[in-house]
Parts: structure tokens; sequence; C-alpha cells
């Protein structure tokens, strides 16, 4: 969409793809050369899980390395705090 609109392309209106979503942000918590592939392998088997790793080969506190989404049913938005926590225990232990 951004690009679009900078070269003056037409804009298509957004359409929501589920009812709700939780997304969270996985963050360098310590100094490493790591890929943290069975960290984010769990995160990947969360039911309705996306993620999205940017490919950055060294971590250090506060870097954001990439992020979670979670698709949520419309049948219990609710979830999503309790989504979130559980993205975090994994990530962060």
């Amino acid at each position: 969409m951004q690009l679009r609109c900078v070269t003056g392309l037409a804009i298509a209106p957004p359409v929501l793809t589920c009812a709700a979503a939780v997304m969270v942000n996985l963050l360098g918590y310590e100094v490493a050369n790591s890929d943290y592939r069975e960290k984010r392998q769990q995160l990947a088997n969360i039911p309705g899980a996306s993620l999205y790793w940017y490919g950055k080969k060294t971590a250090r506190p506060g870097r954001k390395l990439g992020h979670v989404t979670v698709a949520l049913g419309a049948s219990d938005p609710s979830l999503g705090p309790a989504i979130a926590r559980q993205i975090e225990q994994i990530w962060y232990g």
C-alpha cells in the first residue's frame, strides 16, 4: 500500500481477514549470535500464529528481531492477552 501511495497508483480499501488478532514484537534480551530456531519453531506451532523473522544475525537487548501475529476467531477475541503471555513466556522464558 505504501508503494502504491508513493507511486500514485490506486489504493484498494483494506479488508479484515479475521475478527481479531494479537501481535507481539520479538525483542532481543541478550547479546548473542543466534537465530533462536527452537523458540521460533515453538512460536510457529501456536494455532493461528504467523511468525515474521527479520533475519538479523546479531541480537542485543531491545533490538527488534521479528514479530508474531495470531489470528483470533470471532468466537473469543478475549483470548488475546493469554496468547500474548504464552508468546512472551516462550520467547523470554
